[in-house]
């Protein structure tokens, strides 16, 4: 076979000629070129982490318009962990196109919570929590607890710009500024012990209790008095019975960051 140079000084084939394939090559085929450059893996879930103990994401939501009151939370897990208000005062609001183009769960710094049944879990746990604080920063503003107020997972104090963790008696604080959103991570190793507070990917090392939970209800958005209600917008929780290494933390915060665009 013959070759004549172009002015680009590449090489190809007189008119009318085919150009070889390599043996072994595949010929061009359109439809099939995705699985060939520029393949994407598959999408990660938090579903895809062993011991996913509660899952609950605005997105997921179905059935509600902006504004709308949400009776019911569902957990996106397995486990059924839904939580719920009863009582039409208390009850936050679904808000459209807050996050992303994406919607949250909105609180109103005065008595909206939900609440879940009674649940038991035991350390090692990791926390992960999409959050905003709005408004009541000269008050603490509870973003999950329990029925005992044994744990807060997270909160925010009653100083400006700082969010905590409490487990029994350990209480350890970050800055997070507030009316901006952030993902808050805590990792709890059994016992407690140097465990790892991570705000918006910025770890720090802290001591928390060696305290587990048992039949114990999870409240979201305040106590169950209520009290400490937070005035904000959450988007997404996740709990994992585990403690999460590296790479865990790493899928669960890349997902966060990606899906709600922070």
């Amino acid at each position: 076979m013959r070759y004549r140079r172009r002015a680009s000084g590449l090489l190809a084939p007189e008119d009318g000629l085919a150009v070889p394939r390599l043996r072994g090559a595949r010929a061009y085929d359109p439809a099939s070129l995705g699985t060939l450059v520029g393949a994407k893996p598959p999408s990660f879930s938090p579903s895809d982490l062993a011991n996913l103990f509660l899952w609950l994401d605005a997105d997921a939501i179905t059935g509600l318009n902006d504004n709308d009151a949400v009776v019911t939370w569902e957990d996106q897990s397995v486990n059924g962990r839904d939580f719920t208000q009863g009582t039409a005062g208390f009850r936050p609001t679904y808000q459209t196109g807050e996050l992303n183009g994406l919607p949250v769960v909105r609180f109103d710094g005065t008595d909206n919570f939900l609440a879940s049944a009674a649940l038991t879990i035991a350390q090692p746990m990791t926390v992960y929590s999409v959050v905003k604080r709005t408004g009541n920063t000269g008050a603490f503003n509870v973003v999950m607890t329990t029925g005992s107020t044994t744990y807060t997972w997270p909160g925010f104090t009653n100083s400006a710009n700082t969010w905590y963790f409490y487990t029994g008696a350990a209480f350890q604080t970050q800055t997070a500024a507030d009316n901006v959103w952030h993902y808050l991570t805590l990792v709890v190793p059994d016992g407690g012990a140097n465990s790892t507070m991570r705000t918006d990917g910025t770890p720090a090392t802290v001591q928390m209790d060696n305290q587990d939970l048992s039949n114990d209800p999870f409240v979201m958005g305040a106590t169950n008095v209520p009290s400490l209600p937070l005035a904000g917008d959450i988007a997404e929780h996740i709990i994992y019975n585990d403690e999460h290494d590296a790479t865990e933390i790493s899928q669960v915060e890349d997902y966060l960051t990606a899906k709600w665009g922070l």
